[in-house]
This record gives structure tokens, sequence and C-alpha cells, in this order.
């Protein structure tokens, strides 16, 4: 009777390996497709729209002190 091997021998370590790493490459990338590639993009017109907002509050508050004073 042969003595049953405890571990793999190197060529198996290097097949799982090499199937680990074809799976690794096959599935890198595929979450991408779920989310927004536009971030900075959508973070630069979030940031325009924010400056736009606080214009419009300070020339409000320079026309109240205005009314204010007159």
């Amino acid at each position: 009777m042969a003595p049953i091997r405890k571990y793999s021998s190197g060529a198996q370590k290097r097949k799982e390996k090499q199937k680990r790493d074809a799976l690794v490459k096959l599935q890198a990338g595929s979450l991408s497709k779920y989310f927004n590639t536009n971030n900075k993009q959508a973070q630069t017109s979030a940031d325009a729209s924010i400056l736009e907002n606080e214009k419009d509050i300070e020339e409000h508050d320079q026309l109240m002190t205005e009314n204010e004073r007159a």
C-alpha cells in the first residue's frame, strides 16, 4: 500500500495557484460597473453649486443690511 500524502506536491500547488490567479484576473474590475466612474465631475459640480449658494446667501445678507440702514 502506498502512503497517503498529507500535503500537495509542488506541481499541484502551482496548478492551484495558476487557477486562483486566473480567477482573480478574470474578476478584476468587475465591481467597477456598479459604481459611478464620474465621481470627480460630480464632486466638482457639487462644489460649484455649494459655492453659488454661499454667494447667494452673502448677497442676500448684504441686501438685508443695506435695507436695515435705510
